[in-house]
């Protein structure tokens, strides 16, 4: 079972997030009334683990999205349709990572999307036949701004700001496209017509390895999940039984399936229970600290005082003037 990363225990935020997580069901049931209560930095952790549980489906990301997401992971989404997805991009404008890679999100559809997510930097795609690749490649040209001889600037000023055809179209911040089974044909179609896009196809891509000259923003690396830090983020969450039912054979219905038994089986101690022993984890911690702290007052006091406030203090307390020497000390 994955606690944290962090070593010790873990916060409370994070026990908090294990205990909803555990219930993401019974949030889903009940709704917009109580997920709208949470913020961003909770909804995208109950995100992550409806994606890797199999329990994301069209409502539950309505429901989880949040106008202030700056990143979407949406990979292997089996339960999604095209709709769905589409609905639920509209509502974030701040977006600048995204994962539609093996979801049945349409490649000509890149475009609305565009104008939906003008901030977008990194874009994740894969999973595609050789045709919907080809129209992924050319929506994408479509989407990209071009150069053109007629757009000429008479100061670094004028060229900084973007023309009237430019502003608030296409993906003008677009610079990394994560693409591991890109056709060869649709990758030098794109190297021909935009080569300032990084198109990442391989796991040994030159940009992915270490260099002090280029720095590779966190969603372009294809060997990182792009929702793995709202992941890391839940405690007390068993992802190996989650990752299970999610691939266990069947389709989604023994997905989902393997996700409630996971869930059923995780529930060892109660949710008062929970609470409890985080809050008697605290409580310990902070009274060390408190005693260590009454300690450090003591001593400053003492050493503001006289020779004679000194001893009558320290006689008080208990403490002997004269220290005794040991047995076996030489004198």
């Amino acid at each position: 079972m994955e606690i944290s990363r962090r070593e010790g225990i873990p916060s409370l935020q994070s026990l908090c997030l294990g205990c909803l997580a555990e219930y993401l069901e019974d949030l889903l049931d009940a709704g917009q009334e109580l997920l709208s209560q949470l913020p961003w930095t909770w909804k995208a952790p109950l995100l992550a683990v409806a994606r890797r549980t199999g329990a994301l489906t069209d409502e539950s990301l309505l429901l989880l999205a949040d106008e202030d997401f700056v990143s979407l992971d949406l990979a292997h989404a089996r339960a999604l349709t095209h709709h769905g997805i589409s609905a639920a991009v509209s509502g974030l404008p701040l977006l600048r990572a995204l994962d539609l890679s093996h979801t049945a999100f349409l490649p000509s559809a890149l475009p609305v999307l565009a104008d939906l997510c003008p901030l977008l930097e990194v874009l994740r795609l894969g999973g595609l036949t050789p045709k919907a690749a080809r129209s992924a490649a050319a929506a994408l040209l479509q989407c990209l701004p071009r150069l053109e001889q007629a757009d000429v600037a008479e100061s670094w000023e004028d060229l900084a700001e973007p023309s009237a055809a430019q502003a608030g179209s296409g993906f003008a911040n677009l610079q990394y496209v994560v693409w591991p089974d890109v056709l060869a044909e649709a990758l030098a179609h794109l190297h021909a017509h935009q080569p300032h896009l990084k198109v990442i196809n391989a796991l040994d891509h030159p940009l992915l390895q270490a260099s002090r000259r280029h720095w590779l923003p966190p969603g372009a690396d294809p060997r990182v999940p792009l929702d793995q830090p709202h992941a890391e983020a839940i405690a007390q969450f068993d992802w190996a039984a989650a990752a299970a039912a999610t691939t266990r054979p069947g389709g989604e219905e023994s997905g989902t399936a393997g996700a409630v038994g996971a869930k059923s089986s995780r529930r060892e101690l109660t949710l008062a229970e929970r609470f409890r022993l985080a809050y008697e984890s605290r409580a310990a911690r902070v009274a060390v600290v408190r005693a260590r702290n009454a300690k450090k007052e003591q001593r400053r006091a003492l050493r503001a005082m006289g020779g004679a406030e000194r001893a009558l203090a320290l006689a008080e307390q208990g403490v002997p003037l004269v220290h005794r020497r040991s047995p076996g000390r030489p004198r």
